[in-house]
């Protein structure tokens, strides 16, 4: 997938989440890279959480919902291969849940 592919992607989802999810998105917007290159697809709750939804070049994704100045929580799901995860039957897709 290229970056041209990505940014297309992070415009489709931002189309839907404005119309069907108004009564919880604040709004939304696609961060980018230093080098102008989209970065991730980042979600304003209403409850002053946010969600970040990043794919790669290469394949990789995850998604991050950060509560932490609400509840010091994070929630993040990603098929990044952290060797600690190794372990997991889901390997190299897992969740971290809360503090992990």
């Amino acid at each position: 997938m290229n970056s041209n592919k990505i940014l297309e992607i992070f415009k489709k989802q931002i189309k839907f989440i404005n119309a069907n999810y108004k009564d919880i998105v604040e709004s939304s917007e696609v961060l980018y890279f230093p080098s102008g290159l989209a970065d991730k697809l980042r979600i304003y709750f209403f409850d002053e959480s946010f969600a970040d939804i990043r794919y790669s070049v290469s394949n990789k994704y995850s998604y991050h919902w950060e509560l932490r100045h609400i509840k010091d929580k994070i929630y993040r799901y990603d098929n990044a291969p952290h060797k600690i995860w190794k372990k997991v039957q889901t390997y190299p897709k897992h969740f971290h849940k809360e503090n992990e």
